[in-house]
């Protein structure tokens, strides 16, 4: 999703698409209770070993 920059459209709250109950189809409301998607959460954190090892080169990515 990121590499086709359409992150911020599916991962927002009551984005993308749901498969229904049946698993027939995808309902078009997404998942409402989503918490909010942002630009900085679309890199995972840094391990806290690699930081400490790194002697202060490294900073965490603000999520």
């Amino acid at each position: 999703m990121i590499r086709l920059g359409k992150a911020a459209e599916v991962l927002k709250p009551g984005g993308g698409k749901v498969l229904n109950k049946a698993k027939t189809a995808y309902d078009v409301i997404g998942v409402p209770e989503r918490i909010q998607w942002t630009e900085s959460k679309k890199y995972l954190p840094i391990p806290q070993d690699e930081i400490e090892v790194a002697k202060g080169t490294l900073k965490q990515n603000e999520y």
